[in-house]
């Protein structure tokens, strides 16, 4: 029972957030070059790429699994959410949010970590690994959200298939439809 309350609160959440955001406001990424384990991008408002970072399987094997990939100058460093912890059956695959570094806040992720950074700013939030891309528009500067940036962070997880994509889209559309009418 409490795995089917902690859905439908991840579908709410998730609802809520569209329900919010206009029509078209987030970009699709492109999909992951063979490779590339992980990717933050950050889109400006006409929905051109300003800027990404890629994490390479063969980068993870160099540097292992408590490097950070960063991009600085677009994080909110005043009061950021709590990371993003994604989470694939044996424990934790990837993190992703902001970190602070001498004062200065990073927009970053690392990748097939197994455990939380204390680097990460506030209290983490868990979601399953295996989506196509998570959004991450809510780390940025809040002078760049309201300019309409947004950021997206995809992970090489295997997609689900479009059976379950369509239940996982269903299940966001009746989460929606439920929010918008209780704002009614």
């Amino acid at each position: 029972m409490k795995s089917i309350k902690g859905i439908f609160s991840l579908v709410s959440a998730g609802a809520l957030a569209l329900a919010v955001l206009p029509v078209g406001a987030i970009p699709i990424p492109v999909p992951l070059e063979p490779g590339v384990s992980d990717r933050i991008t950050i889109f400006r408002p006409d929905g051109t790429v300003y800027g990404t970072v890629n994490a390479t399987e063969d980068d993870e094997a160099l540097f292992g699994p408590n490097k950070f990939y960063t991009i600085d100058s677009v994080a909110n460093g005043v009061n950021p959410p709590g990371p993003t912890i994604l989470r694939e059956a044996n424990g934790i695959s990837d993190v992703f949010g902001v970190v602070m570094v001498g004062g200065q806040a990073f927009l970053a992720f690392q990748s097939d970590t197994e455990t939380l950074s204390p680097d990460f700013v506030g209290v983490a939030t868990e979601l399953p690994e295996g989506l196509p891309f998570y959004v991450m528009t809510q780390y940025l500067q809040p002078a760049l959200i309201l300019a309409g940036w947004t950021a997206t962070f995809q992970s090489d997880a295997n997609v689900p298939d479009a059976g379950t994509s369509i239940a996982l889209l269903g299940l966001a559309l009746t989460g929606l439809g439920f929010v918008r009418r209780k704002l009614a």
